[in-house]
């Protein structure tokens, strides 16, 4: 039997997998009880890709001697694959039962706990496998990536900068650095990583990446597609989807500048099918934004809104403001004017408004026509303090404004448990909004999957707006509807109306409001590096360009015509 394991080993580490299936097997039907046998196979089947037979051959390893680690590692490697990271952690807790002293499994915990967004439980565990080897560092790296989802970007500099002093030929951390580098605005910083990833990897896709970013950054559009062209990406092991779907999206805005639509909407949509197919992002679903959409629909149709009972809001509460409107529409140009007023405080992209939602079904079962004064109290109270916990000044300021282009689906959630809220609605030509969704890329969730196609992105812009209408129809909102092409062409003259809506005056220092978002280093949303110039009117109009052969005006005309954009 020695043998036989020894020469399907051997078949194995070659890459001959059918061969070392048959020798493992053949060994099976003497003796179905040899804990390594069943685990090397697994692994066969989980690079065939038949996860089922994987699993079942792992827990029956785990049968005959749950005390073999490698059986519950594994198990949670192939549940971490298929986006069950809860079903992950338990295999990895169950193989820290039997090492407690294995730094690869907090690491493996760290990563499941980022997939579900529980990042101090993801730190914790990173930092725990450091303790255990202090050179563990790709623990570094995603400590890296920790810290800037805390906006804590100088940290996560620090964090790459130790990944890469630990293991120089670690890839993903001289991406991670520059990445980070370029957002942030740092470009000798990012020339000097350039320089440092090009005098180890040479001529590798990921260091010409960010050399035709520089050229891009200084308009050699042409000279940045020469180099991008070069790259021979299908020749590089280890390239991972992100980096992929980045390499797309530069060749893409590089024809987009050089007026080359139909080249830029290849390699767009291109990116955009990465994107989708990422393994992360199977765990999202475009269709539950959609279906909230029309749940939203239902409830706020006017038959229903008779029967509610009239509930009031605390006059010694503050008045409740939201910054709404479809994604790519303007909000973070009008978030990033209006905090430069000195009266005004926001809250940028925070989920404040799915947590109250939460409460509100659990405490009221989404039944909007008998509201409980103490639970509506209860809820109202949660919103207050997380935006305390969340609001940047924390000094007393006139107004806060929660700005999130999501919560323009919860807009009559949101007048039901705050009857005195204002809501700001930015608005841009349909057209140009659908085409800016579709080559711009996001942080993957339920609805930005929606953006992934220009069919989709359509359907999205349609539903959003058609439920939109009917707040503005059935509800009694307090509202304000600004255009953003209005804003780029005037900024003085559009947003002085704003200001009156919030009551309050203007301030010269708002024509600086590009300085406001310099000194702010906001790097998490796509619309980052346009609101720290100065206002630019190439946006404008983009579509017809692309009009040609996508054919989108005519699906828009309706919201062309409601919105007046003819």
């Amino acid at each position: 039997m020695r043998d036989l394991f020894k020469i399907a080993l051997e078949f194995q580490n070659k890459g001959d997998l059918i061969k070392a299936k048959n020798v493992y097997n053949k060994i099976l039907r003497t003796s179905d009880k040899n804990n390594y046998v069943l685990i090397n196979l697994a692994l066969i089947e989980k690079k065939l890709e038949k996860y089922s037979k994987a699993i079942n051959l792992l827990q029956k390893s785990i049968q005959i001697n749950p005390n073999v680690i490698e059986a519950h590692i594994n198990l949670g490697n192939i549940f971490q694959l298929l986006n069950n990271h809860n079903k992950a952690i338990d295999y990895y807790k169950n193989a820290l039962n039997i090492n407690k002293n294995f730094e690869g499994i907090y690491f493996n915990l760290g990563n499941s706990y980022m997939s579900l967004e529980k990042f101090r439980e993801a730190a914790t565990n990173y930092k725990k496998s450091i303790e255990i080897n202090p050179k563990f560092y790709r623990s570094f790296n995603n400590l890296g990536l920790l810290e800037r989802i805390n906006e804590n970007y100088e940290f996560a500099v620090d964090n790459y900068k130790k990944s890469i002093s630990i293991n120089p030929n670690y890839i993903h951390a001289h991406y991670n650095l520059m990445e980070i580098l370029e957002k942030m605005h740092e470009h000798d910083r990012l020339k000097l990583s350039i320089n440092e990833a090009k005098s180890i990897f040479g001529d590798h896709p990921i260091v010409l990446m960010f050399q035709s970013l520089i050229l891009i950054n200084s308009k050699k559009f042409d000279e940045a597609i020469s180099l991008l062209k070069s790259v021979k990406l299908q020749s590089y092991k280890g390239i991972t989807y992100e980096q992929k779907a980045r390499y797309y999206e530069l060749l893409g805005k590089s024809y987009d500048q050089k007026n080359k639509a139909k080249m830029a909407f290849k390699y767009f949509n291109l990116a955009n099918k990465i994107d989708f197919n990422h393994p992360e992002n199977k765990k999202f679903d475009k269709d539950n934004t959609l279906k909230q959409i029309r749940i939203n629909r239902k409830c706020f149709n006017k038959k229903n809104i008779k029967t509610w009972k009239k509930i009031t809001q605390k006059s010694n509460q503050p008045k409740n403001y939201f910054l709404i409107g479809f994604p790519r529409s303007g909000t973070t140009l009008l978030d990033t004017i209006l905090r430069t007023h000195s009266q005004i405080d926001l809250i940028e992209d925070k989920p404040i408004v799915p947590e109250i939602k939460i409460l509100f079904n659990k405490k009221m079962k989404g039944q909007y026509e008998q509201i409980n004064k103490n639970d509506l109290e209860k809820i109202q109270n949660l919103y207050y303090d997380r935006i305390n916990f969340y609001k940047e000044n924390k000094s007393s300021k006139k107004i806060i404004i929660d700005k999130m282009p999501n919560n323009s689906i919860e807009v009559g959630f949101l007048h039901r448990i705050f009857p005195r809220s204002k809501f700001i609605f930015s608005l841009r030509h349909p057209c140009d909004c659908v085409l800016s969704c579709f080559i711009n890329r996001f942080k993957m969730n339920d609805a930005m999957l929606n953006f992934t196609t220009i069919q989709d992105s359509v359907n999205f812009y349609n539903q959003i707006m058609s439920l939109w209408k009917l707040y503005k129809s059935n509800l009694p909102i307090d509202y304000f509807e600004i255009k953003y092409e209005n804003l780029v062409l005037d900024l003085k003259k559009n947003i002085t109306p704003l200001l009156g809506f919030l009551e309050l005056d203007w301030e010269d220092s708002l024509f600086d409001f590009n300085k406001t978002a310099l000194s702010r280093k906001k790097i998490n949303t796509p619309s980052y590096n346009q609101v720290t110039k100065p206002l630019y009117k190439q946006a404008i109009n983009r579509w017809q360009r692309y009009d040609k052969f996508l054919k989108i005006e005519k699906k828009l005309l309706k919201w062309i015509n409601e919105f007046e954009y003819n």
